[in-house]
């Protein structure tokens, strides 16, 4: 996406994977963006050896590329998921509109079997993300938020999709409007608090 807009609104889709919560939007991109993010039946510890709660931004950095990596999974899994939703819903809407025909089950049991596949590895890949310990603020537009602590106060490091290396940094009611560029001086005041690793 090459614009965005942080008035966010939720919108629901009539047939959303289980166990899952609605992403809030860009409210720029089609009805067909809507993306629904997973919420995991069964919930792993978060913080542990590998994953700080806080990082510092060498840590953030080192796992950028993978998480990266991730994102793109996710977004190309949305869009299949939608994908496989609409001609769901296309076919419900031409069996309607005909008065009723004869319905091919082999066609809308593969659509139905490619939205649950979608849905089913969306939510995989979205633990994931989570298990990283960094936060999916705009999935449409690859946003990311890593927390960290500037002079004991919580803030967090920022990048979105597109972006080379993490070079922002705001506070955690300021948004992507008020990212700041990551200076000497925010380098030296940072740190990952109860993070384990160095």
């Amino acid at each position: 996406p090459t614009s965005w807009s942080r008035t966010r609104r939720s919108t629901r889709l009539s047939h959303a994977p289980t166990n899952c919560e609605p992403l809030y939007l860009n409210p720029q991109l089609p009805h067909s963006a809507t993306f629904y993010r997973a919420t995991r039946v069964t919930r792993v510890t978060r913080y542990n050896s590998q994953v700080p709660r806080f990082f510092t931004f060498d840590q953030a950095s080192r796992i950028l590329p993978a998480v990266e990596l991730l994102i793109r999974d996710a977004l190309f899994l949305k869009v299949e998921y939608q994908q496989a939703t609409n001609a769901i819903d296309a076919f419900s809407r031409k069996i309607a509109n005909m008065g009723g025909t004869r319905v091919n089950h082999a066609e809308i049991l593969a659509l139905r079997d490619k939205k649950s596949s979608s849905g089913r590895r969306l939510q995989q890949t979205m633990a994931k993300i989570e298990d990283t310990g960094c936060i999916v603020k705009d999935l449409d537009i690859g946003l990311l938020d890593f927390p960290t602590l500037l002079d004991g106060q919580q803030v967090h490091l920022c990048w979105r999709l597109g972006e080379t290396k993490i070079e922002f940094w705001h506070g955690i009611h300021e948004g992507f409007q008020g990212r700041k560029l990551i200076d000497p001086a925010f380098l030296a005041k940072h740190s990952g608090g109860d993070s384990f690793e160095n």
